[in-house]
């Protein structure tokens, strides 16, 4: 009871330090304008003939690079139901790096300042602090995903447009995944000394992941896509990545043994990284 009392307590100061901070909104303004750009396009590429994409420079770029770099089924599976679906990712990531990032830096300011020394040797545990950081970082990402669909829904209303089941589901994959990624961000906090080291490990980390999990699906030759094939069955089941495949795959089939086993492997694998990183975090106080 005094531990879940301690992160209590600690989570609502991370609470009060993320949401007086001006840049937490000016991040939900430039990420919801970025979600906004594509929905824009859209709607002004719909003519007398209908949907053209070439009416539109912007929306035509952006299919035609996402042609060249998986296929033409697959972007016609993209915005079938509109531009909601690709809105959300190009309105959420920007969101989510700005959360996890700044998770990371402010771990390495209390760390410099000395304040989770003081934790070690006060009342609270670094560990219950890591946990609160964890948790702010969730529900600042909720608070943003609630406020972006309210967004899309009232210009999906203005511009007798609809959602749709695959912007719903694409939502929940999301939040589902920043479970994950928060893990990994802890992880990367507390395996280098310095905010630079932490985030460029995080930015590795997913760079790898999404390189493999992208390979599968683009257009590439013959022996690049073998060799992305077992590099994937080497690291698929630490990537967010593939579950978050599964999970979508799940929605689109109707298939809940797909996003019941996609989200259980999330929850699990967040534990287990959760667990090294208070792990690691314990090892390096041991030796301080």
């Amino acid at each position: 009871m005094s531990e879940l009392r301690n992160i209590t307590i600690l989570t609502k100061i991370n609470a009060k330090e993320t949401f007086l901070n001006p840049s937490y909104y000016i991040a939900m303004t430039i990420s919801t304008l970025l979600g906004y750009l594509p929905i824009r396009s859209f709607i002004q590429s719909i003519g007398p003939q209908g949907f053209n994409p070439s009416q539109t420079p912007l929306f035509a770029n952006i299919t035609q690079a996402l042609e060249q770099l998986f296929s033409t089924i697959m972007v016609d599976k993209l915005f079938a139901e509109g531009p909601f679906l690709f809105a959300a990712y190009c309105a959420v990531v920007p969101m989510l790096l700005y959360i996890l990032i700044s998770s990371i830096i402010t771990y390495h300011q209390y760390k410099d300042q000395g304040v989770l020394e003081l934790l070690r040797y006060g009342p609270l545990k670094s560990r219950s602090y890591l946990f609160s950081l964890f948790l702010i970082n969730l529900i600042a990402l909720a608070i943003y995903c609630i406020y972006l669909i309210v967004v899309f829904y009232l210009v999906s209303r203005f511009n007798n447009l609809l959602l749709g089941p695959a912007f719903v589901g694409s939502m929940i994959t999301l939040f589902l995944v920043s479970f994950l990624l928060c893990a990994y961000t802890l992880l990367s906090a507390v395996s280098t000394d310095s905010s630079i080291g932490s985030i460029s490990l995080l930015l590795a980390i997913l760079i790898i992941f999404l390189s493999v999990q992208l390979v599968t699906y683009s257009i590439v030759a013959e022996q690049v896509s073998t060799i992305a094939s077992f590099v994937s069955l080497a690291v698929q089941w630490i990537s967010p990545f593939f579950y978050m495949a599964m999970i979508q795959t799940g929605f689109e089939l109707s298939s809940w043994i797909h996003i019941l086993g996609g989200a259980t492997c999330f929850f699990g694998l967040t534990v287990i990284i959760g667990f090294i990183s208070i792990w690691i975090q314990a090892q390096k106080e041991s030796k301080s």
